[in-house]
Formats: structure tokens, C-alpha cells, sequence
């Protein structure tokens, strides 16, 4: 069985194409995803998950101490299997900026954020 660590901030510490290439790599039949990770960028995180639910083995996502954000979506979306470590926790909200512009700007966003929420509630 092959570990995969996510620690550390999504898009920062953890990036979408280390873990695709470590994913690439991997030809067990079961993948242990552990994740301690306060999130991060939406899109870093769609790769991630979406690599881990394309990928053939059985994947147990082991939440160790936070899941939040783009972490927690990882966990849930892209894993077979979530098991929470009896302190951990994770957290799910919607899609959020921080945002400065005119009128015409922030509607963008709110149009923007409206759709990343709804594609991540699927």
C-alpha cells in the first residue's frame, strides 16, 4: 500500500503536480491518502481530487487532523473512503474570495464564486 501525504496549504505546500506525478507512479491496488490541511486553491484542488478519483486503486482518505476547504473536498470527492481520526475535524464551506474593484468587477466574482459553489455541491 502506497501513502500520499497532504500537509500543508493547497497550492502552496501541496501542489496539484506533485501529487499527479506521484499518483502516475503508483501501481498498488490501494492508495492511503493522509491529509492535515487548512485548504487552499480551489483549482489545485479540482486537479488533486479529480487525479485521485481517476486513478484506479481504492483510495482511503485518513483525515489526521484537518480537512478544510479544498482539503475537505479532496477527502470526500476524491477518495473511495474517509476515515476521521477521532479528533480531527473537517470543514466545508462555500467558494470565497477577498476581492477590491469597481461594480462591474465584484459582480465578476459574485458570478464567478456562485459557480465554483454550485460545481463543488455536485
Amino acid at each position: 500500500m502506497t501513502e500520499i501525504l497532504i500537509y500543508g496549504e493547497i497550492g502552496g505546500d501541496v501542489i496539484a503536480s506533485s501529487v499527479v506525478s506521484e499518483l502516475k507512479g503508483i501501481e498498488d491496488d490501494e492508495v492511503t491518502l493522509r491529509i492535515n490541511s487548512p485548504g487552499g486553491d480551489v483549482y489545485e484542488g479540482l486537479t488533486i481530487m479529480n487525479a485521485l478519483r481517476s486513478h484506479p486503486a481504492t483510495v482511503t482518505a485518513v483525515v489526521e487532523g484537518l480537512a478544510a476547504s479544498a482539503a475537505s473536498f479532496i477527502a470526500v470527492g476524491g477518495a473511495d473512503r474517509v476515515v476521521m481520526r477521532p479528533t480531527a475535524e473537517l470543514m466545508i464551506h462555500e467558494a470565497m474570495s477577498f476581492i477590491g474593484g469597481n461594480a462591474a468587477e465584484m459582480s465578476r466574482v459574485v458570478d464567478d464564486l456562485d459557480r465554483i459553489s454550485a460545481n463543488l455541491s455536485t
